[in-house]
Order: structure tokens, then sequence, then C-alpha cells
């Protein structure tokens, strides 16, 4: 074959784009299901060491569908004693992906099957590590079989929630007025009780007690005691026990108009 000038700048772009063509792409991912994160992946460089979890707990309810994270063949379907009722997808560009504690197993092994397709339920199935369903994602290079990886470095990252929205502050009621001052000389059995009217008297006027004759009663019910509040002077009824202020009752004074028995 004759090039002419040139032809060889347009052989090599054809090649190029020709190969290109055949290199694998890079698989899409999707969340299995919807729930959250109940469980993190942890693991070290030591692969037998103990308290690893090489893969994620995704939480959903019992019975939801179990989507396929990425397209592929499915490579194993079966139950085992403590994992339960798994699912293995291989992919193309060389991921094993296996769903862990189904419920259900939709596909036999040799389907494919794309990102996003129903491949089983939320169980739980064997030996679950938490009483929440949930579904546990285990990604890892097909020919490691120690190359497990954090699903969350190749699944979509999610659109973080809305923060919940601020608590009101309870709007406080009307203040209720203080209550009247009761007389210290109030008694149950002296006829007077909160919310009873009072008898006033000027400033100033000293009410002697009322001693009542034998067989007859005070116009108060036994003896009325003083006690000054401001610019007037409450009276109230007391039948038994004495006047609590014994200092008032040393300096009463004699005053007119009003009857007094000895």
């Amino acid at each position: 074959m004759v090039f002419k000038s040139g032809n060889s700048l347009v052989v090599l772009v054809t090649v190029l784009l020709v190969g290109l063509a055949h290199v694998p792409r890079a698989a899409a991912w999707s969340w299995p299901v919807e729930g959250p994160v109940l469980r993190p992946f942890v693991a070290g460089d030591d692969p037998y060491a103990g308290g690893q979890h090489r893969g994620i707990d995704i939480g959903a309810p019992t019975g939801a569908d179990v989507r396929a994270p990425a397209t592929g063949v499915v490579s194993y379907a079966g139950r085992l004693p403590r994992e339960g009722l798994c699912l293995t997808i291989r992919t193309e560009d060389g991921y094993s992906v296996t769903l862990v504690h189904l419920g259900s197993i939709g596909l036999p092994v040799g389907t494919a099957v794309g990102e996003g397709e129903v491949v089983g339920t939320i169980g739980p199935s064997g030996e679950p590590e938490g009483p929440e369903p949930y579904v546990h994602l285990g990604i890892r290079l097909t020919a490691d079989p120690n190359g497990y990886l954090d699903p969350l470095s190749l699944l979509p990252v999610r659109e973080a929630a809305p923060p919940p929205p601020p608590e009101r502050e309870p709007v406080a009621g009307p203040v209720a007025p203080p209550a009247a001052p009761v007389s210290a000389c109030a008694s149950v059995a002296g006829g007077y009780s909160p919310g009873a009217p009072r008898t006033l008297a000027p400033a100033g006027l000293v009410v002697r007690p009322f001693r009542a004759s034998a067989g007859s009663a005070g116009p108060l019910g036994g003896h009325a005691c003083s006690t000054r509040q401001g610019s007037l002077t409450s009276v109230d009824s007391q039948a038994d026990g004495d006047c609590p202020d014994s200092d008032e009752r040393a300096r009463e004074t004699p005053h007119s108009g009003a009857a007094e028995s000895p």
C-alpha cells in the first residue's frame, strides 16, 4: 500500500481510536438499597487479624428489594452457614460484588444482570450481627482473595440529608397576678377562709379584742386581730388562739364608738 504525505498521521490516529474502543470501561455503581450505613468498612494490613469488617452493612426493611450494585454475571447464588443467603456478581473490570444475609435470591448462577436490577430481598438470614434488618455489601478484586475494598470508595456519594428544623421555644403564658396576702390571724376554725371578704379599717385605727359574754358570740365569732398593710388595716376573725401580733396588742389604746365587754 502506498501512503501519501500525511497519511501516516491519519493511520496513527485511527489505530489509537480502535485501541481505546476495546479498553474495558469503568463500571458504574449504585446502592443496593436506600437505607443508612449501619456498620462501616474496617480492614487492616493483616487480613487474618480480628476485628475487621470487610464490607458495609446497609439497613433496609425486611422484604425490601435488593438491587445489583454493578453490571456483571452471577457467579455464586446459595446459602452459607453463617452468612445465610449470598449472591456474588462478577463485573467485566475485575470486581467480585457479594450481597450477604439476603432473605431471598431471585437469580441463578450464570445470569447476566444489569446495574440496578432486582436480585433478591432483605432478610435476615444466617447469623446477622445486629437486630436491624440489613444487607452486607462486600467488594473485592476477583484476582486477589484478600483484596477487599471499601464499597464507599466506589458507590456514588449520597446527598446529605437536610438538618431537622430547630425546635421552637415554648411561649410563656400570661403570668398570674400574685395572690392577696393572707393575715396570720386567719384560722380555718374562725370562719375566715382565703378568698372571703375582709373588713378594712382606716390606718391608725386599732380594733381591740371583742370578748363575748358566756353563751353569746361576738360580731366576728370570737375576737378580732388587726394587722397593718400599707394605709389600711385588715381585720380578720379568729375563733380560737391568740393573735400572733403580740407587740401590736401591747400598744392598743381605748377608742370611742366600740362596744367592749369587760
